[in-house]
């Protein structure tokens, strides 16, 4: 069985397989009037702007926005913490986090073009959503 549900800003869907669930995807999220589509964790589209992920195994590798293709540079923990331009490699932006306090920013370098920072995890405004 499949059930939708909205929690906060966000729809979510929920495949249930007897009495546990198994998967949770968020499929829309609006914030201040920006409507953001989920298509997995691989295509999402912001008010008309899409962006595709590209995964080596379980860990993002790259993005392309329009025709902008940007290498996602994990650390051990699989966080994004550098960002490289597709053409020429030349470095895009740089993050660490602190691991022990949920993913704190520690350093930047301009920001990152994804939201998919702390852990490989969607940070939606400071708050990481996990499964997504």
């Amino acid at each position: 069985m499949e059930i939708t549900f909205k929690t906060g800003r966000s729809l979510w869907k929920a495949r249930i397989d007897w009495l546990s669930i198994s998967t949770v995807t968020r499929v829309k999220k609006t914030v201040s009037g920006a409507t953001t589509y989920y298509i997995g964790n691989w295509y999402e589209v912001t008010n008309g702007v899409a962006a595709k992920y590209y995964y080596f195994g379980a860990q993002r590798v790259a993005m392309k926005q329009g025709s902008v293709v940007t290498y996602l540079h994990g650390d051990h923990l699989g966080s994004t913490s550098v960002a490289s331009n597709g053409a020429t490699g030349a470095l895009v932006s740089r993050q660490t986090h602190v691991a022990y306090a949920f993913g704190a920013v520690r350093t930047s370098e301009a920001a990152l073009p994804t939201d998919y920072t702390f852990t490989g995890q969607k940070n939606d405004a400071g708050n990481f959503a996990r499964g997504e």
